[in-house]
């Protein structure tokens, strides 16, 4: 589905510009250059978003996620009330986005033809930007069971409506958290050589450079994981280190990472109607700049509550959040 702006449902947004220009400096040299900008969005609404109606507010929901960030979002829309046997009510899942999308790609080749061999030359640089605001679940999924209302020690009976109308929830979660905006930079240069040492034999000679400075998070929402560090709330080993931070003073994901990828080919034709062509290599990619889930642990609200027994007692009281 692809509604209009503001209204629910799936939004896809995608446009590719590509500008490219191949200019001959000599009868055996020329150069080529390129440039692409792929902006993107992605939107997934949910029919229940409505912040004017501050329909937790009026259900009398408490504690939930957008209450305690209102600047995150707050009411945005109506709960989730999820049934056993029954039909749900409500939406729970609200919105998510990636919004926006930008790649933006530079390359620069030249070609020298001379004698038997053919040089290339070039190089590739590229910026990507993705930001993901997290408002899945700002006021709360509740879910009802039959077990909460059945008589002690029988499976069988109880119903999901009759503990909603005493408010016994069986479970719930609600999450919301500020946008994570990743941002990184990729670059790569490279040589290669085709010699034509036959009429049917051709050697292919390379060798690339490629260099990861990094994944950058705006205002630092990222974290690591120290395996060996002792927590000192358990007291075991595996503690999370936030972004910039004393214990783990790094702005990027990851640190500057240098990758060397040579190659070699051949072509060779033993015959008029034989061609033999083999070769090796070793090839990397531009790191994806995505939707990183888990590295804003730590900066989202969020919580899910459940039944301490497997539903015999609910988890909380609805009116008491």
């Amino acid at each position: 589905m692809s509604p209009r702006n503001g209204e629910p449902g799936f939004i896809f947004f995608t446009q590719v510009w590509n500008f490219r220009e191949t200019h001959t400096i000599s009868p055996n040299m020329f150069v080529s250059g390129s440039l692409v900008w792929r902006p993107r969005r992605i939107e997934r609404q949910n029919a229940g978003i409505d912040p004017a109606g501050k329909w937790a507010e009026k259900l009398g929901i408490k504690n939930y996620a957008g209450a305690q960030l209102p600047a995150l979002g707050g009411d945005l829309g109506t709960p989730g009330f999820n049934f056993t046997n029954y039909l749900n009510v409500g939406s729970g899942f609200l919105q998510f986005k990636e919004d926006p999308i930008k790649v933006i790609d530079y390359n620069i080749d030249l070609t020298y033809v001379h004698g038997k061999h053919t040089f290339k030359t070039g190089f590739v640089s590229e910026f990507g930007r993705h930001d993901i605001p997290d408002q899945s679940y700002p006021t709360g999924n509740f879910f009802f069971g039959k077990l909460e209302t059945a008589q002690p020690y029988n499976t069988t009976g109880g119903d999901a409506y009759a503990s909603f109308l005493l408010g016994q929830v069986d479970h719930a979660n609600t999450q919301i958290g500020p946008s994570v905006n990743n941002n990184g930079w990729y670059y790569a240069a490279y040589v290669q050589d085709d010699w034509k040492v036959k009429p049917n034999l051709t050697f292919n000679l390379g060798l690339r450079v490629d260099m990861n400075p990094g994944l950058r998070v705006d205002n630092n929402l990222f974290n690591s994981f120290d395996m060996h560090k002792m927590n000192p709330v358990s007291n075991t080993p595996g503690v999370i280190l936030f972004g910039n931070s004393t214990e783990y003073p790094y702005t990027s994901v990851w640190n500057t990472a240098y990758n060397l990828a040579p190659r070699f080919g051949f072509a060779w034709q033993p015959a008029p109607k034989t061609s033999v062509r083999g070769g090796y290599g070793i090839y990397t990619i531009a790191p994806y700049v995505g939707a990183q889930n888990g590295i804003s642990t730590g900066f989202t609200t969020a919580t899910s509550p459940g039944s301490p027994d497997g539903g015999i007692d609910p988890a909380f009281i609805l009116q008491d959040g």
